[in-house]
C-alpha cells in the first residue's frame, strides 16, 4: 500500500494523462480508493464516445498511458472499461457512487 497519495492528486494525475484521448467519454473512480478505505490499486472505469470508430484501440491507448503512469506513482491501476451503450445500462455495481474524473461534454 502507498501512503501519502490524495485522490485529489490522483485524479489531477489521471486527467493530464488521458486528456488527449478524443474517444473516452468518461473516466470515473470506484472501488476503495475512491472511498477512501486501506486501498491495494486503483479502480478506473473507461468510457468510449458514442460513435468510437475502433473501442479496442481506445482502451489499448489508454491503457497503455495508464500503464506508465502506474509504474510512475507506484500504484496499480486496474481498468473497467465499457462502450457508451454499456455504461447506459449501468452494469457496475458501485454504478451509483462513481466518483467522476474526466468526461466529455454530449
Amino acid at each position: 500500500m502507498t501512503f501519502g497519495i490524495t485522490t485529489k492528486k490522483i485524479e489531477k494525475e489521471i486527467q493530464s494523462t488521458l486528456l488527449k484521448h478524443h474517444d473516452l467519454y468518461g473516466v470515473f473512480g470506484f472501488g476503495s480508493f475512491f472511498r477512501s478505505d486501506k486501498y491495494n490499486d486503483i479502480d478506473l472505469l473507461l468510457v468510449s464516445i458514442p460513435d468510437a470508430k475502433s473501442p479496442l484501440n481506445t482502451y489499448l491507448e489508454a491503457k497503455k498511458d495508464l500503464d506508465m503512469l502506474s509504474k510512475r506513482i507506484e500504484i496499480q491501476i486496474d481498468i473497467t472499461f465499457l462502450t457508451y451503450s454499456e455504461f447506459l445500462n449501468k452494469p457496475l455495481l458501485e454504478h451509483d457512487n462513481l466518483s467522476e474524473i474526466l468526461r466529455k461534454k454530449t
